[in-house]
């Protein structure tokens, strides 16, 4: 069990640290700041990565009907379909930029469809679980 913490917190540095330089590597002017910024900011979630991929396997009980539970069904409907509305959202945006010829900030862009998308798979998940109580 030791080992696999260890594991845990080396991934978490290490990622971190790797991440951190590569993002400084962008910025030579500033790179020790942007580089301690992006690795304070990703170092929690790769010890939460690392947790899953070397903890969480080991330590979770191996029950064979988990994913027939009724909240599993419920998220995997409501991620399916918000799938769906996403692709039909992003061909429609396409279409009219394209036709427009608007010129849009990608990162803009693509943080609004994050959004879109984490909003459209709570509001289905959300009506799915009343519908079925």
């Amino acid at each position: 069990m030791i080992g696999r913490w260890i594991a845990v917190v080396a991934l978490a540095l290490l990622g971190a640290a790797g991440i951190g330089a590569l993002a400084g590597s962008f910025n030579p002017d500033h790179f020790v700041l942007t580089a301690a910024v992006f690795g304070a900011c990703t170092i929690a979630p790769l010890g939460a990565l690392g947790w899953l991929l070397f903890i969480a396997p080991r330590s979770a009980p191996q029950d064979r009907n988990s994913a027939e539970n009724v909240e599993h069904r419920w998220a995997e409907q409501a991620a399916a379909r918000a799938f769906a509305d996403i692709l039909a959202l992003i061909g429609l945006g396409l279409a009219v930029i394209s036709i427009a010829g608007i010129v849009l900030d990608t990162q803009l862009v693509l943080m609004a469809v994050v959004i879109v998308a984490m909003v459209d798979v709570a509001l289905r998940y959300v009506v799915l679980e009343r519908r079925d109580r």
